[in-house]
């Protein structure tokens, strides 16, 4: 199972209702850099309250238990997995990442939340409130 960042309404699906495991047989492949990110108790501390501090909570609420035991960290550029190739998308979340899975000669191309990207709306001076750019902007992440 491939993730693309930590928004809710790409990892929440991970748990059913009862928070037990929704897909109890799946390798979940995350971004290392979100990963770690939203891992890090300082990162945690220094989110304003309100929708980043919420987004926090949430990703350490479904990224605990069985959940955390469970990921492959993938770093860009590393082959560990055939048939995945994946690249940043700066902007949304600190390691917002597209994915190529390949199959032979097939190909698709994956992305999530790439068409509010930042910097399409970056000569205007807007972004969409759900992106944390400003805010990362600001805050670094430590140690990326």
């Amino acid at each position: 199972m491939l993730i693309s960042h930590y928004h809710g309404d790409h990892i929440n699906g991970l748990l059913r209702a009862d928070n037990s495991l929704a897909f109890p047989n799946a390798e979940i492949l995350v971004p290392a850099n979100e990963h770690q990110f939203y891992m890090d108790d300082g990162n945690m501390s220094r989110a304003p309250k309100g929708r980043i501090e919420d987004v926090f909570k949430n990703v350490r609420r479904v990224i605990a238990g069985d959940v955390l035991k469970r990921p492959s960290h993938l770093r860009m550029g590393q082959g560990r997995h055939p048939g995945r190739a994946g690249g940043r998308n700066s902007g949304h979340t600190p390691g917002h990442t597209s994915h190529v899975v390949s199959s032979g000669s097939s190909k698709v191309y994956v992305q999530a939340d790439v068409t509010h990207a930042p910097f399409l709306f970056a000569a205007i001076r807007l972004h969409a409130y759900y992106d944390q750019d400003r805010w990362w902007r600001n805050h670094p992440p430590q140690g990326l």
